[in-house]
């Protein structure tokens, strides 16, 4: 069951707390990945960190992860995100958005919550290599602002491969 119920650790109860250890102390490593670079329709290029599990067949489910303001694919909740979606088996895309992390020098405009096109033209381009792969969308923070604002442009369009939109925000 890919869905469980969170449960803290016993001394970090208070989501403030776990919000400064996890920043804080995080012992994140990144999981090995493929980069993988995506040409956006206005010329500009993306960057995609691309985990693969042993095993993975093009029919098998895909996790794409946005991150928020002034991430990256080495973020660590991106990290550690990823480790765990491939310990489970499922393919982790990491993606930067304009000019983040491992994309940094491919564009030539910046990243804003308005560009929902940037994460379509990600999911095209996964459809091209796994058109069976089932893609979950996850973003954080601003990553949920832009993945929920492709969800409602999308309406009746959906890609075949987009199977589900999950926004990520703490509001204390």
């Amino acid at each position: 069951n890919l869905l469980q119920a969170f449960r803290p650790l016993p001394l970090l109860t208070n989501p403030h707390a776990q919000t400064i250890v996890a920043a804080t102390l995080t012992c994140a490593r990144e999981p090995p990945a493929t980069t993988r670079l995506v040409k956006l329709p206005d010329g500009d290029m993306i960057a995609l960190e691309v985990s693969t599990p042993p095993g993975w067949q093009p029919h098998d489910p895909t996790v794409v992860m946005l991150h928020g303001l002034c991430g990256c694919q080495r973020s660590p909740y991106m990290q550690r995100l990823a480790r765990k979606l491939l310990r489970r088996g499922l393919r982790a895309v990491r993606m930067n958005l304009r000019g983040c992390g491992s994309g940094r020098g491919l564009a030539r405009y910046p990243y804003h919550s308005g560009q929902s096109a940037d994460v379509l033209s990600v999911i095209e381009s996964l459809y091209q290599d796994a058109p069976a792969s089932p893609v979950t969308l996850v973003g954080f923070s601003l990553g949920g602002n832009i993945v929920l604002k492709l969800a409602g442009e999308l309406s009746a369009t959906v890609p075949e491969n987009l199977q589900r939109v999950l926004a990520i925000w703490y509001m204390g």
